[in-house]
């Protein structure tokens, strides 16, 4: 009799599990919808930049289902948690080791025809041959900055900070594409995001003449007098000879 109310109750379980899943389905499709980036056909490419995006939302979905599934199953929490493990691994599905040799050469070649094409103004083209690249070498650095630039000539700058985003990640010691992401939030108006990516930059680089003009003046808008002072006492040690440099006391003043 006991068995036979177990078995019913497992039944019952595994219908009502199914139920949540078949009614969840859409959800877990648009998992696999891959963010439109500029109409590209390089699915590879979308998942490599997206792939964060797309664990966070599996975590949600996952913590959702394994709420109304544990009422009637302690195994469903478990098979959630490794379908959410294997949408972790679609960051590794698309990695590749560096390239050498005549592959190398072939992801440069398709970088010079990408810089040919956006100097012509044929910024659909530019963008293929920056996906061609990354079709071959997925941490090609030039390739994802191409592209954050191109975004930002089409005036589609959520899709260039999203770019630059995941450069970050994938390069985290490499200063520039702070500075990058940092001069996309200023020309969006987001003054404070911006000085916090020139902060990350100025750690990797604290003396570099570059980096410490930019953030003088990123200080300078968001009313930063004693940073703003802070800052062009080490670019005067860094580059005496900026010109900028009377313009940026007399500003810093002016606060």
């Amino acid at each position: 009799m006991l068995t036979t109310i177990g078995i019913i109750l497992i039944v019952i379980g595994g219908a009502t599990i199914a139920v949540h899943v078949v009614r969840a389905w859409p959800r877990l499709q648009q998992l696999r919808v891959r963010a439109r980036i500029v109409q590209s056909r390089d699915a590879a490419a979308i998942n490599r930049i997206l792939v964060e995006r797309l664990t966070r939302r599996a975590r949600t979905l996952q913590n959702d289902l394994g709420r109304k599934a544990a009422k009637h199953a302690q195994g469903a929490a478990s098979a959630l948690d490794r379908g959410y493990r294997r949408l972790r691994l679609l960051a590794h599905e698309h990695a590749t080791p560096p390239v050498a040799g005549t592959e190398a050469e072939s992801c440069e070649a398709h970088i010079v025809a990408a810089r040919d094409a956006f100097t012509a103004g044929e910024l659909e083209r530019a963008e293929e041959e920056y996906l061609a690249c990354l079709k071959i070498d997925a941490k090609y650095f030039e390739a994802y900055s191409g592209l954050a630039g191109l975004y930002r000539a089409r005036k589609e700058d959520a899709l260039a900070e999203e770019t630059l985003r995941f450069l970050t990640k994938l390069y985290p010691k490499n200063p520039e594409s702070f500075v990058m992401l940092a001069d996309v939030f200023h020309a969006g108006g987001k003054s404070d995001a911006a000085a916090k990516e020139m902060d990350r930059a100025l750690r990797l680089e604290p003396k570099n003449p570059r980096f410490l003009d930019f953030a003088v003046e990123l200080a300078i808008i968001n009313g930063e007098r004693v940073r703003g002072t802070q800052l062009i006492g080490r670019l005067r040690q860094a580059n005496p000879d900026n010109q900028k440099l009377d313009d940026f006391d007399a500003r810093i003043r002016a606060l």
